[in-house]
């Protein structure tokens, strides 16, 4: 069981192009599927978790986010994962499977009769996630900071699309170099917006969910 802990910023799609050209080739570029599912009465998005079903590379990774805490910056919520095989992975998007029966440690207050429906796909989004090295201003006497970000451009289904800069902080202890951040863009010209909607969130908007 882990905490994720996450900045979104909203970028265009030049700002995005700027940033990626401005840091060079990037480290890892994946293509993404990202299926979210849930139960037909919707019990998990009531509760504000979101289930994501991930295709990256050919591995397959199931994914359950909490309700996220935090706005306008750094956000954090639950994060629990698991890998799952190809034929585990058919048998969920078919409908097959019950959220107990996921191979994730399910949190307490999902364990009741309302969420023991089997699960169905909600639908898909498509991304492209370039992941670069941000050199971060230092302060004086403090070396620059490297931070390792995500570019992810997605595609929702109805054609949409949109690029958002995606920083983790793992660190807890750690305050997040915010002011560095900022100053960053600020010297490419990028306008500091904060995303606070998930992509699952924006995924539901989209679909009228």
């Amino acid at each position: 069981m882990s905490i994720e802990r996450e900045l979104k910023l909203t970028l265009t799609e030049a700002e995005a192009a700027l940033l990626a050209a401005a840091f060079g080739p990037p480290l890892h570029t994946f293509r993404q599927r990202n299926h979210y599912l849930d139960t037909p009465e919707g019990a998990l998005r009531r509760r504000g978790y979101g289930l994501r079903l991930r295709e990256e590379d050919g591995d397959l990774r199931l994914t359950l986010k909490g309700p996220t805490r935090g706005t306008g910056g750094m956000t954090e919520r639950l994060e629990l994962e698991a890998a799952i095989s190809r034929d585990e992975a058919r048998d969920l998007l078919a409908g097959g499977r019950c959220l107990a029966e996921l191979p994730l440690p399910i949190p307490d207050e999902l364990r009741d009769p309302s969420t023991s429906g089997h699960l169905r796909e909600l639908g898909m989004i498509e991304n492209q996630r370039r992941v670069i090295r941000l050199p971060l201003p230092g302060e004086p006497p403090r070396q620059p900071i490297e931070v390792d970000a995500e570019l992810d451009r997605t595609r929702y289904p109805d054609g949409s699309i949109e690029n958002e800069l995606e920083i983790e902080w793992p660190h807890p202890e750690t305050p997040f170099p915010e002011a560095a951040v900022r100053e960053l863009l600020s010297r490419h010209g990028i306008p500091w917006r904060p995303g606070t909607k998930s992509k699952l969130a924006r995924f539901l908007e989209r679909t009228g969910r």
